[in-house]
């Protein structure tokens, strides 16, 4: 038997929203590298390296924010919105994962 524990993280007793998989529970949440490798009733905390306690909070896996706007610069006359350091914020708020809106022509193009 290995000494290492199954899983990196594990996010306990959060209230799991997945309608890919039809779940709408409290539930825990297993994180192996980058993907999520389990999600359980009630995962044994011996199991993961590290485990952060998100009762109370909705925890929602793979859902994407489509349309963000990150403005990683100083307010202008024309840019009227502060530097925002993306990661830290868009974490915190519950995203994982977003496609930042920009002015780049080549990201507007068809």
């Amino acid at each position: 038997m290995s000494d290492q524990p199954a899983f990196d993280l594990l996010l306990k007793g959060g209230h799991v929203i997945d309608p890919a998989n039809d779940i709408d529970a409290r539930m825990d949440l297993a994180i192996k590298g980058s993907a999520i490798v389990c999600v359980a009733a009630d995962i044994p905390i011996a199991d993961a390296a590290l485990v952060v306690d998100v009762a109370g909070h909705i925890v929602t896996p793979g859902i994407l924010d489509i349309h963000t706007h990150v403005y990683p610069s100083i307010p202008g006359a024309v840019a009227y919105v502060g530097a925002l350091n993306a990661d830290a914020h868009l974490l915190a708020s519950g995203v994982t994962r977003s496609a930042a809106m920009t002015r780049s022509r080549s990201f507007s193009r068809s």
